[in-house]
């Protein structure tokens, strides 16, 4: 197989975390590169985040969990509408 210099330009924290996956698994940041658009083409679903990733956020939850019955979070205006009703949160602004 021959291959070709080209130009990638990256977000400098991508191409840092690059760097950092490339050297931790003793290759070259090429053929990461390589492997993951080769993955990309064929349609492989991406693996687990890199550990330098930053760890997923949680975001708390108060009382027994989910929303109030009668609320639909994918409805903007229906859990605007709810809000104002319950402590008027949106009559300020």
């Amino acid at each position: 197989m021959s291959t070709r210099h080209t130009t990638v330009r990256l977000d400098e924290r991508l191409l840092k975390r690059l760097k950092a996956y490339a050297k931790r698994n003793g290759t070259t940041m090429t053929d990461v590169m390589a492997r993951a658009v080769e993955g990309y083409l064929a349609g492989a679903r991406p693996g687990p985040p890199a550990s330098d990733a930053p760890a997923p956020w949680v975001l708390p939850t108060y009382g027994t969990g989910g929303p109030r019955p009668g609320v639909d979070l994918t409805d903007n205006s229906a859990v605007r509408e709810f809000m104002e009703e319950e402590d008027g949160y949106f009559s300020s602004m």
